[in-house]
């Protein structure tokens, strides 16, 4: 097992575990159903993996590390599987098929910059009309956000939902798709949990207003977490233009 395995598994109780699937099944769940096909990009241990299984969907996975892989090949059911970092994902053109949905939580603030747009690209290129593209970031828009962009050495960067949107046009997707950015929200699964989204929603509140007296740029999102929801507009699969590389 790799250090990065390790370090992952270091990081995980039972309870911990728990947590992510309660998070990621009120956050995507309602965008998974049976049948569907997915690709995950960075699995961690594996969160991502067994909501989909719950749910009926057939999942591929890619990661840079063979013994995360191996983890979760290990204990969920996985079509297929491909070992590259996410900024070598383009050179996997020939072996990817298309997919209904493409989920990334936590990956791309580990991307390198220069990479980043040519991955938008390729992914959109491989969404099925309709399909989604869900992928999860810091959000580096909220005065709170500074735990989550500096908890790992490894991030490159954090997003703001505007900057989720350049990237979008930066890889010339602007018309072919639509574009939401959402709050990371807390799932309302215990009496803490929802005194934890009332005292969240009066916080977020109360940032606002500061933010708006400050004056200059700001955001609305303050969840110390953002996702990008793009959606691929009814077109042939695996068309693109010149400009998506």
């Amino acid at each position: 097992m790799t250090d990065y395995a390790r370090y992952l598994e270091s990081l995980y109780g039972e309870k911990t575990l728990e947590r992510k699937l309660a998070y990621l099944d009120h956050n995507f769940g309602t965008y998974l159903a049976e049948g569907q096909t997915a690709l995950e990009i960075g699995p961690g241990l594996g969160e991502f993996c067994a909501v989909a299984s719950r749910r009926g969907l057939q999942v591929d996975v890619i990661d840079r590390d063979e013994a995360v892989l191996r983890h979760v090949k290990s204990r969920y059911r996985i079509r297929a599987s491909w070992c590259t970092p996410a900024e070598s994902v383009p050179s996997l053109d020939g072996a990817l098929p298309s997919y209904d949905r493409i989920v990334m939580v936590q990956v791309l603030e580990h991307v390198e910059l220069s990479s980043l747009v040519p991955l938008m690209g390729f992914l959109f290129r491989h969404l099925n009309p309709g399909g989604k593209l869900l992928a999860t970031v810091p959000n580096g828009a909220t005065p709170l956000g500074g735990v989550e962009r500096y908890w790992d050495i490894t991030h490159r960067t954090a997003f703001s939902a505007n900057s989720l949107r350049q990237l979008v046009h930066m890889a010339g997707l602007t018309g072919r798709c639509s574009v939401e950015v959402e709050g990371f929200r807390i799932p309302p699964v215990s009496a803490v949990n929802v005194a934890r989204i009332v005292a969240q929603k009066l916080l977020h509140a109360g940032l606002l207003a500061v933010m708006v007296a400050n004056g200059g740029v700001y955001e609305r999102l303050f969840h110390p977490n953002i996702t990008l929801v793009l959606t691929r507009l009814d077109e042939s699969p695996g068309s693109h233009s010149v400009e998506d590389g």
